[in-house]
């Protein structure tokens, strides 16, 4: 949690300075001719008989995309950018059947606070992971408006530290792995769908400032623990009545909890027929200032 704290801060900074302050004469950037026009970078990395992929990322702000391919590259890069701070590095290392892909900016080295506002208004990355490959994925993304569409990935662990910004994540079809995922955001709207394609064993989300929607929705078989920790924020949750859900909660006056056709026993809240499914959810939510809304969807329901 200390480090959304950390970003919340950095964003509410940077927010003070942009709002206060005038570029325009910054001597390096004017000066810099690597700012007058966005720069492109592309890059396959070969598949070369790895069946496990190491895939680190530090991206500090602007677009970003995660998403799938069926060709025969490992990773394929696609990268603009207009600022020296923002120049992607990429550095890859076979270690056998395992590949190691880390990819960064030149700056990532320097506090983010001396990256030049108006230099990220071109920075967009696109990163497309083969199919072919069992995925772990740990990324820390500064200010991001971020699309994550895992469907047709073999993801094994996902790791998000988010400091703010927009963020959606997909899985439109069954991970073939039972996986882990930990997400923490800091001041930030987060979208989860179909988190139960997920195929996850265990799953954590810690949230700062903002909202956050997290469909546990999908194919999921098994049983399956949640943990979901809420800052300052307006929360939604849906669950699917494929799942039997076992829910513990702990809330106040100032962080309500909604939720309808459950049943209390024991500092338990139960699904209806409780038991009677193949797939299990066990939900442990702490709540800090905020409202949360809890909706059970029915097979072919919209919501």
């Amino acid at each position: 949690m200390k480090r959304w704290i950390m970003w919340t801060n950095l964003f509410l900074i940077t927010l003070t300075i942009a709002c206060g302050a005038d570029f325009s004469n910054d001597k390096n950037v004017k000066n810099d001719k690597r700012f007058a026009a966005p720069h492109e970078l592309e890059k396959a990395i070969p598949h070369n008989g790895e069946n496990r992929l190491n895939l680190e990322i530090d991206f500090p702000v602007g677009d970003f995309v995660i998403t799938s391919h069926t060709g025969p590259s490992l990773v394929n890069v696609k990268c603009r950018y207009d600022s020296p701070d923002t120049e992607p590095v990429i550095r890859f290392d076979q270690r056998g059947e395992l590949g190691v892909l880390i990819i960064e900016t030149r700056g990532n080295h320097v506090n983010r606070q001396g990256i030049h506002i108006n230099g990220s208004d071109d920075n967009e990355w696109i990163i497309e992971i083969s199919d072919k490959v069992i995925v772990d994925i740990d990324a820390d993304m500064g200010f991001a408006n971020a699309e994550l569409d895992f469907t047709q990935i073999q993801l094994k662990k996902l790791t998000l530290d988010i400091g703010a910004g927009v963020i959606e994540t997909m899985f439109d079809e069954l991970n073939p792995e039972r996986c882990e995922i930990e997400i923490s955001c800091g001041a930030a709207k987060f979208e989860g769908h179909d988190l139960g394609n997920a195929n996850f064993d265990y799953f954590s989300f810690d949230g700062g400032v903002g909202t956050s929607y997290l469909e546990f929705t999908g194919l999921q078989e098994g049983a399956a623990e949640v943990s979901l920790n809420f800052g300052v924020a307006s929360n939604n949750i849906v669950v699917s009545d494929r799942f039997d859900v076992k829910i513990r909660k702990s809330d106040s006056f100032l962080a309500p909890m909604r939720m309808r056709h459950f049943e209390e026993r024991d500092g338990y809240h139960f699904s209806p027929e409780y038991g009677s499914k193949s797939a299990r959810l066990d939900l442990d939510i702490n709540l800090g200032v905020g409202h949360t809304s809890l909706k059970m969807k029915k097979t072919g329901d919209r919501i």
